[in-house]
C-alpha cells in the first residue's frame, strides 16, 4: 500500500489609416473572468472587483472627457488557447489560438513575435501612453508545459487589458491582430509602412481630440522635476519588487518542497504501520497510536494552501514588476524623444540665429525649423500625458490591485490555516481521550 498524498470614448474614424473602420460583429455575455481595467486582471473574482472599483474611480467631468479613463466593459471576451506547434524543422514555433467570444469571426493563430509586434506598434502609434506588458522571452531551463501555460495566461491577460482601453482596442492593428485570417506577416509589413509614412500632425490631431483637457495644462519647471523624481522612484521600486518576486518564488518552491517531503513522510510512516501490523501487533502491545490519516489530511491541506503562494503572492509581484518595468520603458521613450528634440534644435539653431540660406538650402531651412517645432510638441504631449495622467492611473491601479491580491492571499491562507488548526486539534483531542499507557 502507498501512503503518498494526492498531488468619453474615442472611436477613430474609418478615414484614419490607423483606425479599424467597421468593427466585426460582437456581442454576448459579460466579460466576467478577467478584470476590465486599463491594467487588467488574472481571472479571480477579487481582481474583477478591483477592476470595477478602478473603472469607477470618482473623476471630475474634465477628467472623464480626457479620454485616458475611457475604459469599456465589453460584452465579449478574448480567449487565448493552445499553443499549437507549427512550422518546419528549422522554423518550429508555438502559435496560440485567439478567439473573441461570442463572435461569428474565425479564430486566429498568433506567435510570440506577433504579440511583440502589436505592443511595439502601440508604443509607436500612441506615444506617452502606458501599454500593458507581455511576458518576457522564455527563461532557459523552465518547465516546458508549465511555461507554455503561464505564457498563454499572460497573453490572454495582455489582450484583455488592451481591450479595456478604447483607443488601443479600436485601433487598426488591434482589429487585424484579433480578426485577420489572411497572411498576418504581410499585414504587419503594410501597417509598418503606414506608420513610417505617418505625419506627426495625425498624432497631434488624434491626441487633441482624445486628451484635450490634459494637453491644455501648462508645463512648468516642477513638471520636469516630478518626472525625474518619479523616474528615480520607479528605478528604486523595480529593484525592491524584483527582490520581492524572487523571494516569493523561493517561498513557493520551498512550500512545494515541503509538500513533497510531507508526502514522502506519509509513505514512510504508512510502511512503518504496515510492517508493525503484519509482524508484531499480535506479539507486542499496545499498537502505535494511529496518526496516518491525520498526516494524509495534512498533506491535502498543504495542497489547498499552495495556490496562496503561486496565484496570489508570487503572481502579484510578477505582474507588479512587469508593470513597473513597462512604465520605466515609457519614461525611457520620453527620454529618447527629448534627445531627438536636442538634435533637432542643434540642426535648426543656425537658421534661428539668422543664417541666410542659399537657394538650395531654402527647403532644408523649412524642414529643420518644422522638425524642431514638431519634436518639441511631441515631447510636451508625452510629458503631459505621463505626468498629469498616466502616473496617477498606474498608481491607482497598483495600490488597488495590491490591496485585492493581499486580501485574496489572506482569505486563502486563513482557510488553509483554519483547516490545520482543526486537524491538529482533533488529533490532540483523540490522543488525550485515548487510554493512558
Amino acid at each position: 500500500m502507498e501512503y503518498v498524498g494526492t498531488e468619453t470614448s474615442y472611436n477613430p474614424s474609418s478615414s484614419n489609416p490607423f483606425s479599424s473602420g467597421s468593427t466585426p460583429p460582437r456581442g454576448g455575455s459579460h466579460l466576467s473572468d478577467d478584470a476590465i481595467s486599463p491594467f487588467g486582471g488574472s481571472g479571480s473574482s477579487e481582481v474583477d472587483a478591483a477592476a470595477t472599483r478602478i473603472s469607477s474611480v470618482s473623476l471630475s467631468n474634465d477628467e472623464q472627457r480626457s479620454g485616458s479613463f475611457s475604459f469599456t466593459n465589453r460584452n465579449e471576451k478574448i480567449v487565448v488557447e493552445g499553443p499549437e506547434v507549427r512550422g518546419g524543422t528549422f522554423s518550429k514555433h508555438h502559435a496560440y489560438k485567439i478567439s473573441v467570444q461570442p463572435s461569428t469571426s474565425e479564430p486566429v493563430f498568433r506567435r510570440y513575435n506577433d504579440f511583440l509586434w502589436l505592443r511595439s506598434v502601440f508604443a509607436r502609434m500612441f506615444p506617452g501612453l502606458f501599454v500593458p506588458p507581455i511576458p518576457p522571452k522564455k527563461i532557459l531551463g523552465s518547465n516546458e508545459e508549465e511555461f507554455l501555460n503561464e505564457r498563454r495566461s499572460d497573453f490572454q491577460r495582455f489582450l484583455r487589458r488592451v481591450s479595456a482601453i478604447d483607443i488601443l482596442y479600436n485601433s487598426h492593428p488591434m482589429q487585424k491582430f484579433l480578426f485577420s485570417t489572411t497572411d498576418f506577416e504581410t499585414t504587419t509589413k503594410e501597417i509598418n509602412k503606414q506608420l513610417d509614412a505617418r505625419d506627426l500632425k495625425e498624432v497631434f490631431q488624434l491626441y487633441n481630440n482624445v486628451f484635450g483637457h490634459i494637453l491644455a495644462k501648462p508645463i512648468t519647471e516642477k513638471t520636469d522635476q516630478d518626472m525625474e523624481s518619479f523616474k528615480g522612484f520607479l528605478k528604486s521600486t523595480e529593484k525592491k519588487v524584483e527582490a520581492l518576486y524572487e523571494t516569493s518564488r523561493y517561498l513557493t518552491e520551498g512550500f512545494g518542497s515541503m509538500m513533497s517531503n510531507v508526502a514522502k513522510l506519509n509513505g514512510l510512516l504508512g510502511s512503518v504501520y504496515d510492517e508493525e501490523k503484519t509482524q508484531i501487533s499480535d506479539k507486542l502491545q499496545p499498537d502505535r497510536f494511529p496518526v496516518l490519516e491525520t498526516f494524509l489530511a495534512w498533506h491535502q491541506s498543504l495542497k489547498f494552501a499552495a495556490p496562496c503562494f503561486t496565484d496570489s503572492l508570487q503572481t502579484n509581484f510578477k505582474y507588479e514588476l512587469q508593470d513597473v518595468q513597462s512604465f520605466l520603458e515609457l519614461i525611457g521613450q520620453r527620454d529618447e524623444q527629448k534627445a531627438k528634440l536636442e538634435k533637432a534644435k542643434k540642426a535648426a539653431a543656425p537658421w534661428k540665429a539668422g543664417k541666410q540660406p542659399t537657394p538650395k538650402q531654402e527647403q532644408q531651412k523649412i524642414d529643420e525649423l518644422k522638425k524642431e517645432e514638431e519634436e518639441q510638441e511631441l515631447l510636451d504631449i508625452m510629458t503631459k500625458l505621463i505626468v498629469f495622467d498616466q502616473i496617477h492611473v498606474m498608481w491607482q491601479y497598483k495600490t488597488c490591485y495590491f490591496h485585492t491580491f493581499m486580501h485574496d492571499f489572506a482569505v486563502k491562507h486563513h482557510q488553509a490555516s483554519q483547516q490545520n488548526v482543526e486537524l491538529w486539534a482533533t488529533l490532540q483531542a483523540n490522543i488525550q481521550s485515548a487510554p493512558k499507557l
